[in-house]
């Protein structure tokens, strides 16, 4: 997937941690789990940094998404501290989501 379809996923509804890592591990074939979160990382950078998507997570079920309140570098470094707390790669369920900006929105439809 390239950033065109992140975006689009995360404009239509919300694109999980465990999304990208998955994309990353499938990307680098054999890579380690430290190898996929840089990966991850480099993905994230330009879309946080560039305003064209925010961190967030879900309080409980049927909860509404809340963004953190962090900067995007500060956001880019929760999602490798979280990463890293768990001590594996993220899966489903594990409550790191990202979602468009309304500037990510204009941009995907530059994009289409």
């Amino acid at each position: 997937m390239d950033f065109k379809g992140l975006l689009a996923e995360a404009s239509e509804d919300n694109l999980g941690l465990w999304e990208l890592a998955a994309l990353a591990q499938s990307a680098l074939d054999e890579g380690t789990t430290s190898d996929a979160l840089a990966t991850v990382l480099d993905i994230l950078a330009p879309l946080l940094l560039g305003g064209l998507m925010e961190a967030g997570q879900y309080s409980g079920p049927g909860s509404r998404f809340e963004r953190w309140d962090l900067t995007p570098q500060a956001a880019l470094g929760q999602v490798e501290a979280f990463w890293i707390s768990l001590g594996r790669e993220p899966r489903l369920g594990d409550n790191v989501y990202f979602v468009a900006t309304p500037l990510g929105r204009r941009w995907l439809t530059f994009l289409r």
